[in-house]
């Protein structure tokens, strides 16, 4: 079973990056670079029990916590340590999307809250 602990460095003032820090003990030592500031949040790889099957988990910061934090916004659900065995950089987005009908041409354009957008605008 893989097991890696990851610490969310501080943003660089000099590069614009924040790093992930990786170490294994047969594998050894991986960084991820982070370009920008995204914020770097940290659990365990450890399912939710209590949600799941209504026993308490064995960590206090569970892979839901990313979720919970990303999508609604939950605070307190990743480890404010940056470490764990599981880690994400939350990029915040906003771009622009304009929806075209099918049956008219009309075109509705607006700012909005995107996944990830590639070079030339396509989503990923």
């Amino acid at each position: 079973m893989l097991t890696a602990e990851a610490e969310a460095g501080p943003p660089s003032e000099a590069r614009d990056v924040r790093l992930v820090h990786v170490q294994h003990h047969e594998l050894g030592d991986y960084w991820l670079a982070c370009e920008g500031a995204p914020d770097l949040l940290c659990t365990e790889n450890e399912s939710n029990a209590e949600r799941l099957w209504g026993i308490q988990s064995r960590a206090p910061f569970v892979k839901d916590g990313i979720h919970e934090t990303v999508v609604n916004g939950a605070e307190g659900k990743v480890n404010p340590q940056g470490v764990g065995t599981k880690v994400s950089a939350h990029y915040h987005l906003v771009g622009a999307i304009a929806f075209r009908s099918t049956s008219t041409s009309t075109v509705i354009a607006g700012a909005a809250s995107v996944p990830a957008i590639r070079p030339g605008g396509r989503l990923w």
